[in-house]
Order: C-alpha cells, then sequence, then structure tokens
C-alpha cells in the first residue's frame, strides 16, 4: 500500500504491465491509499483482505481478464455497489457495452491522461459517498418510524386495556380518544364523548375543581 492514512480512500489498482502500475500509482500518490496486482487471482485475494471504496481494473490480462475478475467482484454482496472503472486499449463499442454491463461504472483509455483519471476517480468516489448518506438516511428514517410505530402500540394497549379511564385530549380540550373503561363509566360511546368538552363530563359542582387540577 502506497499511504498508510485511514483517512483516505482506498483503491486496488489490477493490471499485469508494471509501467502501467507504476505510472496509476504516481498519479494516486499523497491524494488515496493504494493497492496494486499484476494478476486477478491475487485481486480476489486483496479484496477479501481489505475494503476497498473504487477499482480500477486493466481489461487485458492473462487468465481471468478484467471483464471475468468485474463478474466475480461483483458477485460479492460487499461490492455491489463499490464502483469499478476499467483501463483499457480497447474503445470498441462492443467492449465498452460489455464492460457497463458487467456493472462498471466508467471506462479510461490507455495511455492514461492523468486529469482525467483523477477526476472520474474524485467523481465516482464522491457520487458513492452521496448514495451511502443516503442509504444510511433512509435505514435511520425506517428505525425512526419503527420507533414511533411501537410506541404507538403501546400507547393503543394501554388505552384499549387499562382498567383505568383513559382520555386523549386536543388543546381545547375536546376529547380526541376514550378507552373502552371511560366508555362504560361515562355511560357514552365513542361519538358521543368526541363532541363533549372535557369538563362537561363531570357535575357542575367539581368542574372548577377539576380544571384547577387539569
Amino acid at each position: 500500500m502506497e499511504n498508510e492514512n485511514s483517512t483516505l480512500r482506498n483503491i486496488l489498482v489490477v493490471d499485469d504491465n508494471e509501467g502501467n502500475l507504476l505510472l496509476v500509482r504516481n498519479i494516486l500518490k499523497n491524494k488515496y491509499n493504494v493497492i496494486s496486482t499484476y494478476n486477478s487471482e491475487e485481486a480476489i485475494n486483496l479484496i477479501n483482505i481489505y475494503k476497498f471504496d473504487l477499482l480500477l481494473l486493466d481489461v487485458m490480462m492473462p487468465g481471468i481478464d478484467g471483464f471475468g475478475l468485474c463478474k466475480i467482484i461483483k458477485s460479492d454482496y460487499r461490492y455491489v455497489d463499490v464502483p469499478v472503472i476499467f483501463l483499457t486499449a480497447r474503445t470498441d463499442y462492443e467492449s465498452i457495452v460489455e464492460g457497463f454491463e458487467l456493472g462498471a461504472v466508467d471506462y479510461i483509455t490507455k495511455p492514461f491522461n492523468k486529469q482525467e483519471l483523477l477526476a472520474k476517480i474524485k467523481n465516482h468516489l464522491r457520487l458513492k459517498l452521496s448514495r451511502e448518506l443516503i442509504k444510511q438516511e433512509l435505514i435511520e428514517r425506517l428505525h425512526s418510524e419503527k420507533i414511533i410505530k411501537d410506541q404507538e402500540l403501546t400507547l393503543r394497549s394501554i388505552l384499549e386495556f387499562s382498567y383505568d379511564a383513559i382520555l386523549i385530549l386536543e388543546t381545547n380540550r375536546n376529547i380526541q380518544n376514550a378507552n373502552l373503561s371511560t366508555l362504560e363509566k361515562s355511560g357514552y360511546n365513542l361519538d358521543e364523548i368526541k363532541k363533549i368538552k372535557f369538563e362537561n363530563l363531570f357535575i357542575p359542582e367539581n368542574q372548577e375543581l377539576i380544571l384547577n387540577e387539569f
């Protein structure tokens, strides 16, 4: 690994050409933590050891080529959303389409253009971070909704099954809801009791005392 900085994003570079690997490492050094390898078999081992934020894969390699490696990587649930960029000298339409169909997000043609490489990596890492933030926000929202739902179920159970008379009031003291015990003790049904203000449930001489306590 070129940089042992835990605050930097981890990038895996796979290319069977030593000169290409050296060039990419020099371009990315001090900006990302870079791990590189010459073959797909070693790359498969590395993705099980490290958690990469982006992968740069050469297309034409002996043994498992870049397309085959991408297919293997994307079958791992941990890497479904990790961006893959192909490094290739092949710019024919069929090769580009095949790469995208396998799950790649972009490609960079050889020889490399430094600014293009940096710009595309930065852009796809930013998009990945945005997706992660949206996903986390959704998880937190669902968690909050579950808590609220559980609280509502608890309150509903208390309301329905408590022996005590329980009323839910609006700010103007109109009755919004009442449990079964209240209805049984008051002699009203739910529709009737909703039309009554809280203090009017009590005999006149007790109303002032009840309101003061309330």
